[in-house]
């Protein structure tokens, strides 16, 4: 149901072919009643005491098992693991830091793992302000631009209820913002998309990826997707990524190894 918006090869979809990088993010959505949701809209399952509720998904990373990767129809279980929270401190002041591993499994055994990051501000906290921190020219570029129907389709995707993807008013009023966030998961997703197509015609396959959210992306902006081959050997390629928003600034940066 996500391909709609990135336009993959319909033949990726077939029944065994492996899921395109980064559509694990659409399993094992939260199950919390309405009742249960913070005020954001947002499940607080793992989220830190007041007055740390300003939340943002600040990056992660993904490793891919090559010889068992997740397939169309694959029965997939996940363990999910805390295994870091802390109050930070840094010079625009503190910060809690939450750190997720999740273990996702199919028939075959570990098929990949993810380590994702939280990071939880107080609510009147603005974010850092954007700068371009790759000026380089890159081997390859595309741009999309998320509308407020792609920044829905994806809420309703993963089962994300928090206000910053679809209510205006409120990202104004209450978080600063000065219109609706794109989701931190759909810029890595487009990221991971375009590398994916950029190596498909070679015989390189995505091993790792570590990424770093820098500044929010807002809705109807147009994002550029970039990479560039920084190295390679025999054994594999590693290749800078990242996406800019319309003024050229970085909102997402990550590297991707190939083997």
């Amino acid at each position: 149901m996500l391909n709609p918006d990135l336009n993959p090869n319909p033949s990726q979809f077939k029944i065994g072919s492996p899921i395109p990088p980064a559509f694990h993010l659409l399993l094992f959505p939260p199950r919390i009643p309405e009742s249960q949701l913070a005020s954001d809209g947002y499940e607080k399952e793992f989220s830190p005491p007041p007055p740390f509720s300003k939340r943002m998904w600040a990056g992660g990373n993904f490793t891919w098992n090559l010889n068992n990767p997740l397939k169309v129809q694959d029965n997939v279980k996940q363990i999910l693991t805390i295994t870091n929270a802390e109050k930070k401190p840094s010079v625009n002041g503190d910060f809690v830091l939450v750190r997720q591993s999740r273990e996702l499994f199919n028939d075959g055994g570990l098929s990949m793992t993810e380590e994702r990051d939280y990071v939880y501000l107080p609510i009147e906290k603005s974010s850092k302000s954007p700068r371009n921190l790759f000026p380089y020219s890159p081997a390859s570029q595309r741009k999309f631009t998320p509308t407020k129907i792609t920044l829905f389709r994806y809420s309703a995707l993963t089962f994300n209820s928090h206000f910053i993807h679809y209510d205006p008013l409120y990202t104004r009023d209450v978080e600063g913002y000065p219109d609706c966030l794109v989701h931190g998961p759909l810029t890595c997703t487009l990221l991971l998309d375009h590398i994916n197509r950029y190596i498909s015609a070679s015989n390189l396959k995505l091993s790792s990826f570590s990424y770093r959210a820098v500044s929010p992306l807002f809705v109807g902006q147009e994002v550029t997707l970039n990479l560039r081959l920084k190295s390679s050997s025999d054994s594999e390629s590693v290749f800078d990524l990242w996406a800019s928003n319309q003024e050229g600034n970085t909102v997402m940066y990550g590297k991707a190894i190939c083997n």
